[in-house]
């Protein structure tokens, strides 16, 4: 699969779980009814539903990976650089002879979407583009 698409599909299903977290979490931080949309909390802006969001993109991530449970995760932050939220970090797992792998780098957006270090040729710039603390 190309670069631009993968930064396609990326931004795709950030949208998508940006938005459900929106719609899923945001139903608390929208105030009082009659408040223009403009002047209410953005959702994401609250640390608690930014940890929640983190650690459903890593149950995700979990997934995409051969030995889910033995996935170690470091240096993971949240990240809205790209105008959706995602989740940004390092992870290590086992691979199929049960040996691990080494940490790599991986972004990822709820359980839509996860993509690791190792699978895409261009992963810095996509790293630029959408990881920020």
């Amino acid at each position: 699969m190309n670069v631009k698409k993968r930064y396609w599909i990326l931004g795709a299903f950030a949208l998508t779980g940006g938005l459900s977290l929106i719609i899923g979490l945001g139903s608390q931080a929208n105030g009082p009814v009659g408040v223009p949309t403009a002047q209410r909390e953005d959702p994401t802006n609250d640390t608690t539903k930014q940890a929640l969001w983190v650690a459903h993109s890593q149950e995700g991530l979990k997934n995409h990976l051969k030995d889910p449970d033995s996935a170690k995760f470091k240096n993971v932050f949240f990240s809205k650089l790209s105008g959706s939220p995602v989740a940004c970090g390092e992870v290590n797992s086992k691979n199929a002879l049960g040996g691990y792998v080494g940490y790599q780098r991986f972004v990822a957006a709820g359980t839509s979407l996860a993509v690791l270090e190792i699978e895409v040729s261009d992963f810095g710039n996509l790293w630029k583009k959408v990881c920020r603390k």
